[in-house]
């Protein structure tokens, strides 16, 4: 198991949820996101999509399968990388 603290630093639209959601279901890991007492299946767009997500907000991600060490890098490049430009309100 693989656990790492992420902080958001781009926005995410819809489309980038998307983007995520796809590169999770790449892994065979199971791959969860932990914030403020939610937990929540990466490869689920409704899962995600109920979680508020803010640029500058810290989560974790908590990994367990034969893929994790690949998973969790990157999936971190992808919280870290330049984003859509969806307004954050």
């Amino acid at each position: 198991m693989r656990m790492a603290e992420v902080t958001l630093e781009r926005c995410l639209g819809l489309e980038d949820l998307v983007a995520l959601v796809d590169l999770a279901e790449s892994f065979s890991s199971e791959i969860y996101l932990h914030k403020g007492g939610v937990h929540v299946n990466v490869k689920s767009l409704l899962g995600l999509a109920c979680v508020p997500l803010r640029r500058g907000e810290r989560f974790t991600l908590v990994l367990h399968g034969t893929d994790e060490e690949e998973a969790l890098g990157k999936l971190v490049r992808f919280f870290s990388a330049s984003g859509s430009s969806c307004r954050e309100g």
